[in-house]
């Protein structure tokens, strides 16, 4: 795994101008068809403030960018945790990745609907959430 985390660092890096890095809306799966896809686990690690995410897909077709580059911000709140979240909001958690805040539960457990792992009740002081 660590490895594999090194030669995907290397090969982001050494890029002099752009790198697009493109994740497939499916993938085929022996025996199971077409299912949604995931992001690499490595690309979820990519600070946000890093990224523009843009929708579209084939050639010639127009692209739409989905949003702009989040301004470099430390975290805020106690323990790095976000403050401020509420219903809605768009968060990236390390592991689980991106999703949305489907429930506050108190001043310190969100519930979090991840966009590929289903829905988490997170404690803010251990979560590491990060505010997309």
């Amino acid at each position: 795994m660590e490895e594999e985390r090194r030669l995907f660092y290397v090969a982001t890096t050494r890029t002099k101008d752009q790198l697009f890095l493109v994740i497939p809306e499916m993938v085929s799966v022996s025996g199971g068809g077409a299912v949604p896809a995931s992001p690499s686990r490595f690309f979820q690690e990519i600070p946000a403030n890093l990224l523009t995410v843009w929708a579209g897909g084939r050639p010639g077709l127009s692209r739409r960018r989905l949003r702009e580059p989040a301004p470099a911000s430390p975290p805020e709140g106690e323990h790095g945790a976000p403050s401020g979240l509420a219903p809605g909001q768009r968060v990236r958690h390390p592991i689980f990745g991106p999703g949305v805040v489907d429930r506050i539960i108190s001043a310190k457990k969100v519930r979090v609907a991840f966009d590929c792992g289903g829905a988490k009740t997170l404690h803010l002081d251990y979560a590491r959430l990060s505010r997309i």
